[in-house]
């Protein structure tokens, strides 16, 4: 399984360990590595200062939560609505697992249904066509998998962040560069 990768030292690794873990560690182990990108993602699209971006993504900073990382991604324009809410879908799957101290799989009742409310079978299609053309490898068949639907859903989504950087960096350059040019 192919993720998109942030460190070419450490995410290997993390991403073996998320693939050969139980339904909680992975599902926490996942949650956070979406987390993270996120993070990572935002800071990208922020002025370099360390001291003010640490204060706003740790403690109580107003982007430590996993929730204000997703709504933030939203209001920097790296991912569209439809995308935000799924990705609180996904914060929704972690939370469970990381707090419920019954026991829980991706086959329990709420989980499941929480995954399939990931996608519909038409994006389903498309996000296995998206990743095919662009390299992020083959997703395999997750029909009625909650486990592959939630970890497809978050290698999509770290994909699209990864894209969506891409885009608003080019535009903010290209709009620095038509207010520099005399009329």
């Amino acid at each position: 399984m192919s993720w998109t990768i942030r460190n070419d030292f450490a995410d290997p690794a993390t991403v073996m360990e998320i693939e050969e873990q139980g339904d909680r560690t992975a599902a926490i182990m996942a949650g956070g590595y979406l987390e993270d990108f996120l993070a990572m993602s935002v800071k990208k699209l922020l002025v370099d200062d360390a001291k003010i971006i640490d204060g706003f993504f740790t403690g109580m900073g107003p982007l430590s939560s996993f929730s204000a990382k997703i709504d933030m991604a939203y209001l920097l324009r790296l991912t569209d609505d439809q995308n935000r809410n799924r990705m609180h879908i996904i914060r929704r799957i972690r939370n469970d697992f990381a707090h419920d101290l019954s026991p829980l799989t991706f086959k329990s009742k709420r989980v499941a249904d929480r995954c399939k409310a990931l996608f519909n079978p038409d994006d389903l299609r498309k996000a296995v066509y998206d990743a095919q053309q662009s390299g992020l490898g083959p997703m395999g068949d997750a029909k009625g998998d909650p486990r592959r639907i939630y970890l497809n859903a978050i290698r999509l989504y770290v994909f699209y962040l990864d894209a969506g950087i891409m885009i608003v960096t080019r535009n903010r350059s290209t709009a620095l560069r038509s207010r520099r040019q005399p009329t």
